[in-house]
Order: C-alpha cells, then sequence, then structure tokens
C-alpha cells in the first residue's frame, strides 16, 4: 500500500505453546520479506480483557530482531 510493503500472519489459537510458535514464525516470515515489524492475527473463540493485555502486547523476536504485533480477533459469542 502506498509504495510501502505489508504483511499479516493468520492463525488460529490452539494453546500457548503454539502461539509462541507463531510468534516466530510470523518473526522468520517477516525477516523473509524484509520487514522490520509483521502483523499477527490469531483466532481465539473467547478471551477476556486481562487475557488481551498480556497476548497483544508487541513483540521483539531475538533471533530475527523482528518486531511481532499480535491482535487476536475472537470468533465466539
Amino acid at each position: 500500500h502506498g509504495g510501502r510493503l505489508y504483511a499479516l500472519e493468520l492463525k488460529s489459537y490452539r494453546d500457548n505453546p503454539a502461539y509462541l510458535r507463531a510468534l516466530g514464525e510470523a518473526a522468520e516470515y517477516g525477516r523473509e520479506l524484509g520487514l522490520d515489524v509483521i502483523h499477527l492475527i490469531v483466532f481465539v473463540e473467547y478471551i477476556g480483557d486481562d487475557l488481551r493485555k498480556r497476548y497483544e502486547s508487541e513483540h521483539q523476536d531475538e533471533g530475527t530482531g523482528m518486531t511481532v504485533r499480535p491482535l487476536l480477533i475472537a470468533t465466539g459469542n
């Protein structure tokens, strides 16, 4: 958009270990694209405010130097 490349990584939430792997996968994908920041969109049935704050905090990947910005999308009621 506007001559700049943006990327999204989409995942469905299964459990915390899978979420942590998704952060790393998103960081690697962003690195491969030559970006500084990538957005990780995670679909989850439900998430409370306390967990949303924890899971949506910006992540700095040590291995790639990438910034991953997670956003959780609640799909349930």
